[in-house]
């Protein structure tokens, strides 16, 4: 992150000022980014609406949104034998039918966070989940309600 940063905006502290610029210009009014790693920094923060915002946008690129679904990705190397393969730690991509990715974290000030997203039918929700130790059961009973409550009532007729 911090290599993409130097590059793109000259210093790291720089591309955060970008980032924030780009966040006001999303609507998001509650987030200023101090560093491109999302680790701990004085006056670094967002809210969960915020990120509920960027997540929004950022799925409506393309390549940004296969990536973030994709559970496994091999790399190859020189040889059969040295291939590498890359490991989503999304674990609801693998525990929820529905899930298309999007994005976990950890610190020990914000604990288990998670950004993910959804699509069932034509619905697609988003939920953000901070500050928890049970982030994937979380997202799913979200998920679960958001799906039921945007339903047709012939729908949820049929679900039970």
């Amino acid at each position: 992150a911090t290599a993409i940063a130097e590059s793109v905006g000259g210093t790291e502290s720089n591309f955060a000022r970008l980032m924030t610029a780009k966040a006001r210009s999303l609507g998001l009014r509650n987030t200023q980014f101090k560093n491109a790693s999302g680790l701990p920094a004085y006056g670094h923060y967002t809210t969960a609406y915020d990120l509920a915002l960027l997540t929004r946008y950022a799925l409506q690129n393309t390549t940004f949104a296969r990536i973030v679904q994709t559970k496994v990705k091999v790399i190859p190397g020189a040889g059969s034998d040295q291939d590498f393969s890359l490991i989503n730690h999304n674990k609801l991509l693998w525990q929820y039918p529905y899930s298309t990715g999007v994005k976990t974290g950890y610190t020990i000030r914000a604990g288990g966070c998670l950004v993910a997203s959804a699509q069932h039918e034509n619905t697609k929700l988003i939920a953000v989940v901070l500050k928890s130790s049970t982030i994937y059961n979380d997202c799913k009973s979200l998920f679960d309600y958001g799906f039921q409550s945007s339903a047709p009532v012939s729908s949820l007729n049929r679900r039970g």
